[in-house]
């Protein structure tokens, strides 16, 4: 697979296609093939390993500073050193078509900028430029990873970044593991839902490069191995979502395996992975019991009542929203804290923020 696909048509356009020996049906088509530098492709490793330990404290760093953010401008700024308008042999990616709706997002979250509070203007102004990088990100990967190999190197720095991790909150290393209320571990000071979803998307990525078989004998044997260390930590932290997501994520990624020849082992592996994190979840007495409560009781750790409050809110301006910054401050106004809240919901996000327009 190639970084760069641009295809160049090959035929004859002064003569007939017939004389030429090429059928009017046919279109030969051939690849630039142009691999992606070996320094962008080691920066973007090392950025996709320090992921899942963003919320490191190294001591020396303050503020929003994180070791992520570190080998995030580093990754940029070799990609700008290899890619950029001013290059001769390489230049920076075409647009992808989904990337146009991010864009009328931010479009629209900078007109509302005129309704931030002052107060809050310092706020707004740390999320447009959050939103910006996260564009830029976006639109200089998704060009990336249509390298095969590259793609596949960056999935499994990520699921051994999460073992790594995992590992240590399951043999409770100082700083890894971090017990807080009702039973449930974190590490490095990560939010426990953030640490969830971390392992959870780790175990499906896992569990599909199994299915698909890129790897054989010891390695394969490594790379399923690494699904019980992150299994074991996505129960610890207790995350209800995380679980969901994992289930969801498995089933779309590999029961339509099904068709193809490997499908009976993807239909092993997702009935093995799911069948041990129900297990798992069963013998933890505070995970069972927070599923319980939310079954019997319908308690989703206050959910029900945000979700109400920002129901509430959409309906009092569905057009435009309440613009940025400030919902969140409102919605946590109205659950009695002067602190702001989220919504937990990202389409409900968004229709607090811009409304039905936006």
């Amino acid at each position: 697979m190639v970084s760069e696909h641009r295809l160049t048509k090959i035929g004859n356009s002064h003569g007939s296609p017939v004389a030429s020996g090429v059928s009017t049906n046919v279109r030969v088509v051939g690849l630039l093939t142009k691999s992606v530098p070996d320094l962008v492709r080691r920066c973007f490793y090392l950025l996709t390993f320090t992921l899942p330990f963003e919320a490191t404290d190294l001591g020396f760093m303050t503020g929003s500073l994180s070791i992520a953010k570190l080998s995030g401008l580093l990754f940029f700024g070799c990609y700008v050193l290899y890619y950029s308008p001013l290059s001769e042999k390489r230049s920076l990616p075409p647009i992808p078509n989904s990337l146009w709706w991010f864009l009328g997002y931010i479009g629209m979250y900078v007109l509302s900028m005129q309704r931030v509070p002052p107060e809050l203007f310092g706020d707004f102004l740390s999320r447009l430029l959050t939103l910006l990088q996260i564009l830029v990100f976006f639109w200089i990967a998704s060009d990336l990873l249509k390298d095969e190999k590259l793609a596949r190197g960056v999935l499994l720095t990520y699921s051994f970044a999460c073992a790594l991790l995992a590992v240590g909150m399951v043999l409770g290393l100082p700083g890894f593991s971090q017990e807080v209320t009702g039973g449930r571990v974190s590490a490095i000071g990560e939010n426990l839902n953030v640490l969830g979803k971390f392992m959870a998307i780790a175990m499906i990525i896992v569990m599909h490069l199994s299915a698909r078989g890129v790897y054989s004998g010891f390695r394969k044997v490594l790379l399923a191995s690494l699904t019980l260390p992150i299994a074991v930590a996505m129960i610890q932290t207790g995350s209800r979502g995380a679980v969901a997501a994992f289930v969801i994520g498995t089933c779309v990624y590999l029961l339509p395996y099904y068709k193809t020849k490997r499908g009976m082992l993807a239909v092993i592996l997702a009935i093995c992975g799911l069948a041990g994190v129900v297990y798992m979840m069963v013998k933890s007495p505070d995970f069972l019991g927070r599923w319980q409560e939310s079954y019997y009781e319908g308690k989703l750790s206050e959910r029900e009542n945000i979700f109400a409050a920002t129901i509430e809110m959409i309906s009092e301006q569905p057009l435009f929203g309440w613009g940025p910054i400030e919902p969140g401050y409102e919605l946590g106004f109205r659950g009695g804290s002067w602190e702001p809240n989220d919504t937990h919901n990202l389409l409900l996000h968004l229709l607090v923020e811009v409304g039905i327009t936006g």
